[in-house]
C-alpha cells in the first residue's frame, strides 16, 4: 500500500472503501455537481484508476482531500479533485496535486483535466502547476441546479 507523508500531519493513501462516506461529504460541500457514494465505489473498482485521499493523522485520518485520475498508456486524466473548505489555502491541493502526477505510470507522458470555467482558485492551481489551456468545452458541466457551464481543458506534459 502507498502512504506518503505530504505535509506535517497531513498523508496521502490509496481510497479505500471505509473512505468513501467522507469522501462524498467532502465532494457534496465543494462542488455543484458532485459525485454520490456509488460513484466513487465504482472508481475504487475499476484497475485503471488511482484513488487517493488525503488524510489529516492529528485528526482521526479524516478524509481533507481527494483525487482520481486513470491511466491509459502515455496519458492520464485528472477526473476529479477537492479539498475541503478548511484546508483550502494551505498548499494541501498543491501538494497533493503533485503526488498523484508523481505515482502515475513511469510511462505517462501528459496529464489532461476539464475544469469548470468559473472555479478560478483550481486554474490558478494548475496554471502554478504548469498545466496549459488547450480547450474548451461549451456547455460541458450541468449543474444540480439546472444551470450549465463551459470546461476549460488543460494537459501537463510530465
Amino acid at each position: 500500500m502507498v502512504t506518503k507523508l505530504i505535509r506535517p500531519n497531513f498523508q496521502l493513501d490509496r481510497m479505500q472503501p471505509k473512505h468513501l462516506p467522507q469522501v462524498a461529504v467532502v465532494h457534496q460541500s465543494i462542488n455543484p455537481s458532485p459525485w454520490s457514494v456509488e460513484q466513487w465505489q465504482s472508481c475504487c473498482e475499476q484497475p485503471l484508476y488511482q484513488n487517493w485521499v488525503v488524510l489529516n493523522i492529528e485528526q482521526d485520518s479524516e478524509v481533507v482531500a481527494f483525487a482520481s485520475l486513470i491511466s491509459t498508456g502515455e496519458d492520464a486524466e485528472l477526473l476529479n479533485i477537492g479539498v475541503s473548505q478548511l484546508f483550502q489555502g494551505l498548499g494541501v491541493g498543491e501538494d497533493f496535486l503533485e503526488a498523484c502526477l508523481e505515482l502515475l505510470p513511469d510511462n505517462t507522458q501528459q496529464c489532461f483535466l476539464e475544469v469548470r470555467r468559473s472555479n478560478i482558485p483550481a486554474i490558478n492551481l494548475y496554471k502554478k502547476l504548469l498545466f496549459e489551456q488547450v480547450a474548451e468545452r461549451k456547455d460541458y458541466y450541468r449543474l444540480n441546479n439546472g444551470l450549465v457551464e463551459d470546461a476549460l481543458v488543460f494537459r501537463k506534459t510530465l
